[in-house]
Formats: C-alpha cells, sequence, structure tokens
C-alpha cells in the first residue's frame, strides 16, 4: 500500500526459481535483489526426501505441504506412492513440514542477510509483504515472521475487475502490478499530450 512505501517496507516475491525483493522507503525503491532460491527448491527437497518424482512432490507440496512444523499434528498422514516401489506407504505431515520448514527458513535467512547488506534493514517500519506463489504455502508468514522479526503480510493483487477471482491470487500480484503500471504510464503518456504548451498543437 502506498502508506507501507512510505513508512517502508521490503517486499518479497518468493517464484519458482528465484525470490525476488524490493525495499520501498519514502515512497521510493532504495534496494532490490534476486535470491537465486524459490519454490522449486522445495520442490526438489520434497522429491529428494519423500523419493518422489518432481511432479508428484510439487502437488504433495501443494495439498498437504506446511512451512511451520509445529503446527501440524504428529498424527496426521497421507498416503504416497515412492518412486520404484510397488506398494504406498505412509507419511508423516509433519515430517514433510520439516523438509519444507528447513528450506522456507534458508530464504528468509537469505532475504535476512541481504537486508542487512543493504544497509536499510533498520528503516522497514511497516514489515515484509509476501507475494509470489509460494506466499500460499501454510506456515510460511509464521516462519517469516520468526526469522526476520519483522511483521509479515501476505499480499495479492486487489482492485481489479473481470477475471478477479482467477487473478486475485498472489501467484499474479507481479503480472498484474506490471499490467496497472503500464497502464498508469500509458494515461500520463496521454494526459502530457493533451496538456497545452506540449508542442503538438503549436504546428
Amino acid at each position: 500500500t502506498p502508506e507501507e512505501r512510505e513508512s517502508g517496507v521490503m517486499v518479497v516475491d518468493i517464484g519458482g526459481g528465484t525470490t525476488d525483493l524490493a525495499m520501498f522507503i519514502d515512497g521510493a525503491v532504495w534496494h532490490t535483489a534476486v535470491i537465486a532460491v524459490g519454490g522449486q527448491h522445495i520442490t526438489n527437497d520434497t522429491a529428494a526426501g519423500l523419493h518422489l518424482p518432481s511432479d508428484l512432490a510439487e502437488a504433495v507440496k501443494l495439498k498437504y505441504g506446511h512451512a511451520d512444523p509445529t503446527a501440524v499434528s504428529s498424527l496426521e498422514a497421507f498416503p504416497i506412492q515412492p518412486f520404484g516401489e510397488e506398494l504406498p506407504s505412509k507419511v508423516q505431515r509433519a515430517d514433510l513440514a520439516h523438509i519444507i520448514n528447513a528450506r522456507v527458513a534458508e530464504i528468509f535467512e537469505l532475504i535476512l542477510k541481504e537486508a542487512k547488506r543493504s544497509g536499510y534493514d533498520g528503516l522497514l517500519k511497516a514489515g515484509i509483504v509476501l507475494t509470489g506463489g509460494s506466499s500460499l504455502l501454510p506456515g510460511i508468514k509464521t516462519v517469516a515472521q520468526n526469522v526476520l522479526r519483522l511483521p509479515v503480510r501476505v499480499a495479492q493483487p486487489e482492485n481489479i475487475t473481470g477475471m478477479g477471482d482467477t487473478l486475485k491470487n498472489p501467484a499474479y500480484s507481479t503480472s498484474v502490478g506490471l499490467l496497472k503500471l503500464g497502464l498508469i504510464m500509458d494515461l500520463e503518456d496521454d494526459r502530457r499530450a493533451a496538456s497545452p504548451g506540449n508542442g503538438r498543437g503549436d504546428q
């Protein structure tokens, strides 16, 4: 929000292959960075830890994944078909949560390291805004708060019409934001072109 950007906020976009971050202070971008770890790495860890092919690991992550092991009951379990095994087996959901937590915690530790390296970490009064597809992972907000020690919220596109239900998802935040920015810039160009003294009407 404009208020957050004025107060000082870091927007963290957790994509598939990378995590992009931008620090907004006094309404302007003061620092950006790209961290080469993202949601696909969580999937890869799930595949390796549970001996699953990547596509099945992604499905398991989306259906049963949780980033905070303390929020998962030790009694919860789900069936999987490990690679090379004839019979399905049961996996404790807490075990999956531990696998996911290790990678998610690493992502936020790298974000914290980058924030400190920038020298602006003390100016982020509004905290952190999470977006991107991986921000939907249950428990990720808690892990972010524990590692970064800052307020955290998950953002999604707002004030959109038409395909609103489809696009109102953190995975589309960057794309929708860029489209809105392009529209604003086009409107500003039209406004300048129509204003007196721009030189076009004097020809």
